[in-house]
């Protein structure tokens, strides 16, 4: 992946401020945003439009639910979750998000968890349905 990933926003306000420097670096930003859901519901229409490479994910975000988190995944787009606690992570590990970081992350961590592993490309076709 070349450029800047695009990325849809789907974090508590909390969240958000623990990254916001990183995410709105004006001079440089790692991330090419497209649009900040505050709901499950919203997050998954927002997917669905836009086709993002990543959303960046709370597990607070009212209405998530495993369901909400594998239809994005169905998109091909990645789930990345920011942590501020364990509890969190365990959480997010639940719901089965591709990686979890924290709010200390690096610059070139945020990009290595939004674009995935050179190994973990998914595919880009689902398997054959079942005559």
């Amino acid at each position: 992946m070349t450029g800047r990933p695009t990325v849809i926003l789907a974090l508590t306000p909390i969240a958000e401020r623990e990254v916001e420097t990183l995410l709105f670096d004006t001079a440089d930003p790692p991330l090419t945003l497209l649009s900040s859901a505050v709901e499950a519901d919203e997050l998954r229409r927002a997917v669905e439009q836009e086709a993002p490479n990543a959303v960046l994910l709370s597990p607070e975000l009212p209405g998530l639910t495993a369901g909400h988190c594998a239809r994005v995944r169905a998109t091909g787009a990645r789930l990345v979750g920011l942590v501020l606690d364990e509890r969190e992570r365990d959480v997010l590990n639940a719901l089965s998000v591709d990686e979890t970081i924290d709010s200390t992350v690096s610059r070139d961590d945020l990009l290595a968890a939004v674009r995935g592993g050179a190994g973990e490309a998914r595919p880009t076709t689902a398997a054959p349905a079942p005559p």
